[in-house]
């Protein structure tokens, strides 16, 4: 920075001039006014007669005045933004300096300047204002003197993962002192309920404000603008999600943006990422949005995903019920190329969609059922159990009568096939005497 010669010669006239001024005006006073004059905060005297006025006529020591002067000074800003006099004559003594601080507030807003290109001023009022922090360079400037995370100067981890779900808000209050905990408040809102958490300087949670100058109206106003601010983030997310940005497809962004996204919308976020519908929940409410037959084409987008969530009795269930014969088929063909991905179980129902013809009709005409009975005899001495090999509960079934034979003599598990369904009235109950007899039975296991 370069002085100019006439600033400096003329700020030292000023300088000297005052000093010898209030010299004459107050004789005999020349130590204690030498000793004002060291301590003006102005550097130029500024203050220098107002102050000896206080100490010389109003009888004021000058441990209290210099001070008093000092903070005055400081506060120029303030004082002026507040629309108080910085006319340190309009006051007649150090009581009314002291009273009009009392009134001013510690902190002011910041200026549409400062606030520029890092977060928005949400709230403004006489106790306090609220600044919604636009990004991490806007949370370390706002949040400077806490100990939030989000805040914290060395890393910005916590910041980009907190934002994915939250938003915040930034509460800092004109009249609590650096000193209070909670003259600064971070406000945590989830973007999925809308549900506040409440961190005090030392970063302390709490599911109500601890200052109470954070009134119903403030939080009326951060609601109001959470609201619509929550529209902007979800446009956004919508929009990086159709376009298939990794980072945004997962199953808590889709139900974020579930409600603002339309069908077709709806529909091409989740062919992004198919296995989002292992989640039962999104699954049920993408059926009912788009319904059976676009559910069905949805599914038929990514083969090797689909074989995946046929592991969910649900998608299972929805598939088989929901097509053709022919249809599973030739689902079971696109199918066949990943089954190294999935359970026995789900590959022999891949294998049931994909019989012949003639097999299909033979299955369909015949039934299986498998029950223990008397070794000699070959009479049933508990109930029957229908089986299918295209059925992951008929194998338990069979691997439970298994255990059995252990601790039974002369016991051993027998297996029919009877005309489609024909024994399906004695299921659960005990079979009379000779119902089994024209039936030719297979040895499966014995004790």
């Amino acid at each position: 920075m370069r002085f100019k010669i006439s600033e400096i010669l003329e700020s030292t006239v000023l300088l000297e001039g005052r000093l010898e001024d209030t010299k004459a005006k107050y004789p005999g006073n020349d130590e204690v006014i030498d000793q004002l004059s060291q301590s003006d905060p102005s550097g130029n005297n500024k203050y220098l007669d107002w102050m000896t006025k206080q100490v010389v006529k109003n009888n004021q020591p000058t441990n209290q005045v210099i001070p008093v002067v000092k903070a005055f000074d400081e506060s120029e800003g303030r004082i002026k933004k507040q629309k108080f006099s910085f006319d340190i004559n309009s006051y007649k003594s150090v009581e009314d300096i002291e009273m009009m601080m009392s009134k001013l507030k510690r902190r002011e807003a910041p200026s549409k300047r400062e606030i520029k290109g890092l977060g928005e001023l949400v709230y403004d009022g006489d106790d306090v204002y609220v600044i919604a922090p636009r990004n991490y360079e806007g949370s370390c400037k706002f949040g400077a003197g806490s100990k939030w995370c989000v805040a914290m100067e060395t890393t910005d981890n916590y910041w980009n993962n907190y934002t994915k779900s939250n938003m915040f808000y930034f509460v800092t209050s004109k009249n609590l002192p650096t000193s209070d905990k909670n003259y600064k408040i971070a406000i945590q809102k989830d973007l999925a309920t809308g549900k506040n958490t409440y961190w005090d300087v030392p970063d302390t949670s709490s599911s109500t404000p601890q200052n109470p100058e954070i009134t119903g109206e403030v939080l009326s106003v951060i609601d109001k603008h959470f609201v619509e601010a929550k529209k902007h983030i979800f446009k956004r997310l919508l929009e990086d999600m159709l376009n298939g940005v990794k980072s945004t497809l997962t199953v808590d962004n889709i139900m974020r943006v579930k409600e603002s996204a339309n069908d077709g919308q709806l529909y091409k976020i989740i062919s992004n990422d198919l296995m989002a519908l292992n989640n039962l929940q999104l699954f049920n409410y993408t059926l009912d949005r788009i319904g059976p037959d676009n559910m069905m084409k949805l599914l038929r987008t990514n083969f090797e995903s689909l074989v995946k969530l046929l592991n969910s009795d649900r998608v299972l269930t929805f598939v088989d019920v929901n097509t053709t014969r022919k249809e599973k088929q030739e689902l079971a063909s696109k199918l066949k190329p990943h089954l190294k991905t999935v359970s026995p179980n789900i590959r022999a129902k891949i294998n049931k969609w994909d019989m012949s013809d003639e097999d299909w009709k033979s299955y369909n005409s015949q039934s299986s059922y498998v029950f223990l009975a008397n070794t000699d005899t070959e009479e049933p001495i508990d109930q029957i159990y229908k089986v299918d090999k295209f059925e992951p509960k008929s194998y338990d079934i069979i691997s439970e009568l298994k255990l059995k034979l252990r601790y039974r003599d002369n016991v051993s598990l027998f297996g029919i096939v009877t005309g489609k369904d024909e024994l399906d009235s004695y299921l659960g109950e005990e079979v009379p005497e000779g119902v089994l007899s024209k039936f030719k039975k297979m040895k499966i296991a014995a004790s």
